[in-house]
């Protein structure tokens, strides 16, 4: 997993994945994105999708970023149990090309994530 560290106050990362960005490819049915394999995905719904976590390293800070595209038919997303802003999974897009946005963040090696919204409909 991609973690940041602070040394003499300046940030440093260590840790596997840092930059790696993997294509998840057809997203359909449970999909688990495993932060071994970076802290970048992206992938296209072909189905309705459910998302599982893993690999993330307690006692560390670990974020990842998520990309995910509509095919020509609206899909939805399961999501794990994720603590959203206002305790609210958001609505994603359900246009045929959008490109909705987030980044998901835990410490405690996945026991709690934080879940963040941040662009809907990028296409």
């Amino acid at each position: 997993a991609y973690v940041q560290t602070e040394t003499a106050g300046k940030l440093s990362t260590t840790g596997g994945g840092k930059d790696a960005v993997s294509n998840l490819g057809s997203l359909t049915g449970t999909v688990s994105i495993d932060l071994a394999n970076g802290n970048s995905f992206y992938g296209t719904l072909t189905a309705n999708t459910t998302f599982t976590f893993t690999g993330a390293t307690n006692a560390k800070e670990c974020e990842f970023f998520l990309s995910v595209t509509q095919d020509s038919t609206p899909r939805s997303i399961t999501w794990p149990t994720i603590k959203w802003p206002a305790a609210t999974a958001p609505t994603i897009s359900t246009a045929s090309g959008a490109v909705d946005h987030f980044v998901f963040r835990t410490r405690d090696g996945g026991t709690t994530w934080f879940g963040y919204f941040i662009g809907k409909g990028m296409a």
